[in-house]
Order: C-alpha cells, then structure tokens, then sequence
C-alpha cells in the first residue's frame, strides 16, 4: 500500500516528501516495507502520512505519525536497523476506527 510521508514543518507545493509502501497495517502504526533515508533530517521529526486502505474507496486517511527504528536480523552478524516503523501520534477518530476495521477483518481470513 503506498504511503506519502511529507515533512510536518512544511506544507504546500514543494514541501519534501517520499513514497513508501506499507508491508504491514496496524491500529497503531504502519510498517514500511523499506526504511526512510537517512540522509533527510526531516523524517526524524513528527511526519504527515496520506493513505488509502486497500479495498476501502472513502477519502484518503492523513494523519501525523513519528518514524521509529526497527531491527532487521536481530542478533546476526548482519543486524541493521533502518526507520521503517510509522507510529501515530494524531489519529482521527474516524480515521482509527477504519484502520482497525481492516486489521480485525484482515485477521479472522
């Protein structure tokens, strides 16, 4: 599922941004199937995400969220961690209550 992240501090054309997908959903956070660039200094602050749910034709979900670090290879040589994780941290009502539709539903199939 692609998710638009763009910077919090900024807004409008021209604001930086970067597409992601999501390879996973849940009713706290997104995880992306690659990491951020570690190169931009802006995706370590609060982040905008704009969304559509697979199978759900409503309006894009947007809200705030922060990158977290996650831990590829725990414990192996080759243990890397990247910024793949996007928790919220302002979620509309109306927005959460979709997410965690598609996650109960995604998980009784």
């Amino acid at each position: 599922m692609p998710i638009e992240i763009v910077a919090a501090s900024t807004s409008g054309v021209g604001a930086p941004r970067v597409f992601r997908l999501a390879a996973e959903v849940a009713v706290d956070r997104l995880l992306l199937a690659g990491g951020l660039p570690d190169e931009l200094d802006w995706v370590r602050g609060e982040l905008h995400l704009g969304f559509h749910l697979p199978n759900d034709s409503k309006t894009p979900i947007h809200c705030a969220a922060r990158a977290e670090e996650v831990v590829d290879r725990l414990g192996e040589e080759d243990e890397a961690a990247s910024l793949r994780s996007l928790r919220f941290i302002a979620l509309p009502p109306e927005a959460a209550a979709r997410i965690e539709s598609y996650v109960a539903e995604r998980l009784s199939a």
